[in-house]
């Protein structure tokens, strides 16, 4: 199976900069170059986009979404509608205003910087703003058995999930919906041999989504490592924060050039699935280091 990427260009003034409809955006994107690469499109791939406009609706999305044209090689469309991320973003004040909540996605440059520690310092500060909180971890690989109440039997979930879920009291969502994918030992070699399918990964973290979104005032989502953990099983953190129409904080280790190089690598990726990042987080940086920028260690 081929798989045709075209991201919208939001710079195209066709297409509003905040949000449009899939019709006005398919549109756009066909009759300029809209392409990623800015190259014109295929025939192949105006026939794809042809047929997207013929089988969606006019419900909005957002203008960064990158949609899916799926094509067997003797050019037959098989379709299934892009998941429109934008159905979890909240209305700040009044719906009409444009200015929304997205949900937060928080991953990092590598393991063990801080991931974690900075969800809990998010999630305190929102808990100031919001009455409801709402927690995910879409994939997870160190797992604890916890009860779930709606399941009323013991399940796995990410071991994240559990202090989260029980220091914040996020009684209003289950255990059942927090960590959807797990990947214990095994898992990856099941996965390249056809046994998992890489389609109801993507619908078990969608409609985990789904019903914590239901329930709470905003979600924070805390990812895997890097923004490219999930690959080998078609699942990395920057393609699902992409899904879930997430914007992104990326957590980076102290320093300048591993620091920088790291950092770029992960921002590209999430260019690459047209993932916003609203910040970084440097963790726990040295006195040098902060010399070295420049900045006075006594204000620290």
């Amino acid at each position: 199976m081929i798989e045709y990427h075209f991201r919208v260009n939001v710079n195209n003034p066709k297409i509003d900069n905040r949000r449009s409809t899939q019709k006005e955006v398919i549109a756009a994107m066909m009759s300029s170059n809209t392409g990623s690469s800015r190259m014109k499109l295929s025939s192949l791939g105006r026939s794809l986009l042809t047929a997207i406009a013929a089988r969606t609706n006019s419900k909005y999305v957002p203008s960064q979404t990158v949609l899916r044209c799926l094509a067997t090689k003797s050019d037959e469309a098989v379709w299934k509608k892009f998941p429109d991320g934008s159905r979890f973003w909240k209305p700040l004040g009044d719906k009409h205003s444009g200015r929304y909540q997205r949900p937060i996605f928080v991953a990092a440059t590598r393991q063990h910087v801080g991931k974690t520690t900075t969800s809990l310092a998010l999630l305190a500060g929102l808990k100031k703003r919001y009455d409801k909180l709402g927690f995910l971890k879409p994939v997870g690989q160190q797992h604890v058995e916890v009860k779930s109440e709606s399941l009323n039997k013991m399940i796995r979930v990410d071991k994240d999930v559990c202090l989260v879920r029980e220091h914040f009291r996020l009684d209003h969502i289950d255990y059942e919906h927090m960590s959807p994918v797990i990947i214990p030992k095994g898992y990856t070699k099941k996965y390249v041999d056809g046994e998992i399918s890489s389609q109801q990964q993507m619908q078990d973290v969608l409609k985990s989504m789904e019903n914590i979104s239901s329930r709470s005032d905003v979600v924070l989502c805390e990812g895997t490592g890097h923004c490219a953990v999930g690959s080998i099983v078609g699942l990395n953190n920057a393609q699902v924060a992409s899904v879930i129409g997430a914007d992104m904080v990326l957590v980076v280790n102290g320093g300048l050039g591993s620091a920088f190089d790291e950092l770029e690598l992960n921002r590209i990726l999430c260019q690459h699935y047209g993932v916003r990042i609203a910040g970084v987080i440097v963790s726990e940086p040295s006195l040098n280091e902060l010399y070295s920028m420049g900045v006075d260690g006594t204000s620290v």
